[in-house]
């Protein structure tokens, strides 16, 4: 019962951000404030209401979100980010969970479980509570003039979706609720249902569906 009662609120969440809309920019202006702000009182609220939810309870895990981040840059500005996450991954290792730089002083928006992508410059996988800590991510881009683009997913609380920050331009495309509704198991063969085509794993749906909102906006743009 508790573990159906933790994992059902998140779900208004989504909703949120499904009437928020399905883009968010962040610019160097009044309009960056406001979305800041939204960003932290959304984490009050499921903070709040996650406390409410399991009062007299202990050892209840918060769902985890994974994250992938690519930074880009100079080179020198791209090295002191690599320096700063090694630096974090190295305090992690001594047992200090939950990293977070110097400069940023919150109470969330922690980095768990970070190790390196060996197959970019400056790309590290970690995971977050809840949802992803774009936040924190913009601060550390902002702190050294870089950008990143960062890939996040935690389906159980149904967030998926593709942050990019770029041109002091920070853009945030994600799935919403009636998304997740599109992908259909068929208990039958084993598989997903999706306009027509059976796929094995729900990601791949998802992944479609996220690049369309993507494109669907650059055409816009365009």
């Amino acid at each position: 019962m508790i573990g159906k009662r933790w994992r059902s609120f998140p779900n208004s969440i989504a909703r949120e951000r499904q009437q928020y809309g399905m883009q968010k920019v962040f610019q160097e202006n009044s309009n960056q404030k406001s979305v800041l702000q939204r960003e932290k009182n959304l984490s009050k609220r499921v903070e709040h209401t996650f406390t409410k939810i399991t009062i007299n309870t202990t050892n209840i895990m918060a769902n985890w979100c994974n994250n992938k981040v690519t930074f880009n840059g100079d080179k020198d500005s791209l090295n002191k980010v690599l320096a700063l996450f090694q630096e974090m991954i190295g305090k992690e290792s001594k047992g200090n969970i939950g990293q977070l730089p110097d400069f940023i002083e919150r109470k969330n928006g922690y980095f768990f479980e970070i190790y390196r992508n060996e197959t970019y410059e400056c790309s590290f996988h970690y995971e977050t509570r809840w949802s992803p800590n774009i936040e924190s991510l913009w601060m550390i881009a902002t702190h050294y003039n870089v950008g990143f683009v960062l890939d996040y997913e935690e389906s159980g609380c149904m967030v998926y979706g593709k942050t990019i920050y770029e041109n002091e331009i920070l853009q945030d495309y994600f799935l919403n609720q009636c998304d997740f509704q599109d992908c259909i198991y068929n208990v039958d063969s084993d598989c997903y249902e999706f306009e027509g085509e059976n796929y094995d794993y729900k990601e791949e749906i998802m992944r479609i569906l996220l690049d369309r909102k993507i494109n669907n906006n650059k055409q816009k743009i365009a």
